[in-house]
């Protein structure tokens, strides 16, 4: 019977496999709330009328009025948006830690795990989060900005170039010979997409972090799970494995905490590290002295993805070789290297060049 880490490794991932019908729910009312606002951007532009005029000056003047009411309604969509996707996130921290906290008791069959996340902390979370160096109200003001630069762009442009309106519109909106693809708007769009996509994973992973740390009596230390198939990231299928302790130093490597998420669109999650049995309070010994073989196993059992590439070489040797691509497949291969000996400690991949330099291929 597998360890309770590794039971509890599974059972995580089953949890982890439902974050995207969170996230396609709130992506839904991020579209809805985008063609709304694309609506009212164009109405906008057509009252506007630019080029209605002959007049540089009056034209000038209709466009800083334009730019003006567009970033107001720029200013209260972004904020609007934000507070719901907020109110989302709060709900996910919660349920993510009061979840894992479930699963780990329910296989532990007691109460091995006795803190969860107290009622302030969820909105804490979603608050203070960081996801690639920033809080998510600042991703939410800087994308803002951003769009608001592009349109003041495209009208300053159409200016210019004495265009009119319908420039202006294929500007925002796309051509439908592209599907509407090469609009400004669609790029608004998947940028916001991406931020709620990537947040719902940081909040929920960042949660169970959380939640470990209150449960330092029986937890010592985060192990790295990755999602394993074609997708993977490169940084990812590094840390699958890695394990550091709650303070987030490395045990057994030298790879660094690249915090709860490793890049955007990220899918990995961690887990707990337990204790051994002889480390635990005694009262927590007393629960678990009928399941003292399970505490075994501090770690998960599950197959990490050098392993997993291994096996995929010998079955699909071109999977492998598409993944790592042809010349580090060949220094992976004569070599015998880990995914961990392909990038430097901060997680950044090396290239063909230094991995010559460094296992001495010619």
């Amino acid at each position: 019977m597998p360890n309770l880490s590794t039971q509890i490794a599974n059972e995580l991932m089953d949890l982890v496999s439902q974050l995207p019908r969170v996230q396609a729910s709130m992506t839904r009312d991020l579209k809805n709330a985008f063609a709304e606002y694309q609506r009212e951007m164009l109405a906008a532009v057509a009252n506007a009328d630019v080029m209605g005029v002959t007049a540089r000056r009056y034209q000038e003047k209709r466009a800083l009025k334009l730019v003006k009411s567009v970033k107001e309604l720029t200013n209260i969509t972004y904020r609007d948006i934000y507070k719901h996707t907020e109110a989302e996130l709060i709900s996910v921290a919660a349920t993510a830690s009061d979840s894992m906290l479930n699963v780990v008791n329910g296989l532990a069959q007691g109460e091995l795990l006795t803190h969860t996340l107290t009622s302030p902390q969820p909105k804490y979370l979603v608050k203070h989060s960081v996801i690639d160096g920033a809080t998510s109200a600042e991703w939410w003001g800087k994308q803002a900005a951003n769009t608001t630069f592009k349109f003041k762009n495209v009208v300053q442009d159409a200016i210019i170039k004495g265009e009119g309106t319908d420039t202006i519109v294929r500007s925002i909106r796309g051509t439908r010979a592209n599907g509407y693809r090469d609009g400004f708007m669609n790029t608004a769009y998947n940028n916001a997409r991406s931020l709620v996509h990537t947040s719902v994973q940081n909040v929920a992973n960042e949660s169970r972090l959380e939640m470990m740390k209150e449960n330092d009596d029986v937890i010592e230390g985060v192990e790295w799970l990755s999602i394993l198939d074609g997708h993977t990231s490169t940084i990812c299928k590094v840390l699958d494995g890695k394990v550091w302790d709650l303070q987030y130093k490395p045990i057994g490597h030298k790879q660094e905490w690249p915090g709860s998420v490793a890049h955007w669109g990220e899918r990995s999650t961690q887990t707990m590290v337990l204790k051994g049995f002889g480390d635990l309070p005694k009262n927590k010994q007393a629960l678990m002295k009928g399941q003292r073989t399970s505490m075994d196993g501090k770690v998960s059992g599950g197959v990490d993805y050098n392993d997993w590439l291994k096996a995929k070489d010998k079955s699909n040797p071109s999977f492998v070789s598409n993944t790592l691509g042809k010349e580090k497949y060949k220094i992976w291969k004569e070599k015998g290297l880990s995914m961990t000996d392909m990038v430097d400690q901060y997680n950044n991949p090396l290239t063909v060049e230094q991995l010559k330099v460094k296992f001495k291929v010619k």
